[in-house]
């Protein structure tokens, strides 16, 4: 099935200051004409409303304190959490029954009683001053400023695609044929002619002959709202389902709503910037960061005694290092061997 309704939802606590941020931000994206609903309440009160409003992407925004710097902004795809027996979820929901307003503890009741969309993304914030109070400091007040913009990105990361385009993308990894791509769907055959020339005017498939094939654009889009599309281009680049939406899920906080000429997943390295992949250090998606950069970067790419480095900024921004070990890639790596790789750099030039 296709992704089509979307809901917002802001969760905040009015009496600790910065706590009610996620609200503030909710109001500014309703003046500017999104569907957010305000949520308040205990846990089953929550999650009760959130399902009385039919939608398949539900997108949260609010505070968690996780004692980051005051004011960072996360976008993640919520993972519910487990619980070993009855007795520790009905611990994990006490808080909220006791009084207390907070997105992590829908979170945890979503963990709990079972989520309410085909997929729920978190837009949260750590709130600068979370003590007792009315009214944002202006610390909050420069976060709830941002909130927004990160907020519709990620609306505008689910709705990339109309929902019958998605449809006839689906059907174009089972079949190649056009005639079986319309059988397959519930699209009249005129309006499925169209989408597939419309998909492919924007790159993401071509069509000769009857015969449609995917492009590796429209494979990359495609992942975004289909697990097996995911597992495709996952296996294409040899990393798991898990790392690959990772990196996606960077890319689409990186990138936002912009409209950019993306014709395979090497050409979003150069997009995002060698700076921006710095916060891939030390993740599970680091090897797959430099395994893009080295496709992306081809002329930059310096070798050495069966070592590979891209160089940049005074120092050595991507490493294949074969001193390391064959599997070893890394982003600005603190090499141990990187005085004998310039040694021997300075050998051969």
């Amino acid at each position: 099935m296709p992704f089509g309704r979307i809901l917002i939802a802001s969760i905040g606590y009015f009496l600790k200051r910065d706590c009610s941020i996620g609200y503030e931000a909710g109001r500014i994206l309703r003046e500017r004409g999104y569907e957010v609903v305000e949520l308040s309440g205990d846990v089953f009160a929550m999650v009760d409303e959130l399902r009385s409003r039919p939608h398949d992407v539900l997108i949260l925004i609010g505070t968690i304190q996780r004692g980051r710097p005051p004011g960072t902004i996360d976008v993640y795809e919520f993972r519910p959490q487990g619980f070993k027996d009855s007795l520790e979820a009905a611990d994990a929901l006490r808080p909220s029954l006791e009084g207390r307003i907070s997105l992590q503890d829908l979170l945890t009741g979503l963990s709990v009683l079972g989520p309410t969309a085909r997929r729920t993304y978190v837009v949260d914030c750590e709130p600068p001053v979370p003590e007792p109070g009315i009214g944002l400091s202006p610390e909050g007040r420069g976060a709830r400023s941002a909130w927004p913009r990160r907020s519709s990105s990620c609306w505008a990361m689910c709705r990339r695609l109309e929902e019958r385009e998605l449809e006839v993308l689906r059907a174009a990894l089972a079949s190649p044929r056009f005639y079986h791509i319309y059988k397959s769907t519930s699209i009249p055959l005129a309006t499925t002619w169209r989408i597939v020339r419309r998909l492919a005017e924007r790159g993401y498939m071509e069509y000769h002959g009857g015969r449609v094939r995917m492009t590796e654009a429209g494979l990359i889009l495609l992942a975004l709202h289909d697990d097996v599309a995911l597992n495709i281009l996952a296996r294409k680049y040899g990393v798991s389902a898990a790392a690959m939406r990772e990196y996606l899920d960077f890319v689409c906080r990186r990138l936002g709503d912009a409209d950019l000429p993306i014709g395979s997943l090497a050409d979003t390295v150069g997009l995002v910037g060698l700076e921006a992949l710095k916060e891939l250090r030390g993740t599970p998606v680091e090897g797959l960061a430099v395994d893009l950069l080295f496709r992306f970067c081809r002329d930059c790419v310096v070798e050495i005694d069966g070592s590979a480095f891209i160089l940049g900024g005074g120092g050595i921004v991507a490493a294949r290092c074969k001193l390391c070990g064959d599997t070893c890639l890394r982003l600005y790596p603190e090499c141990p061997h990187a005085k004998a790789f310039f040694r021997s750099l300075k050998t051969h030039f």
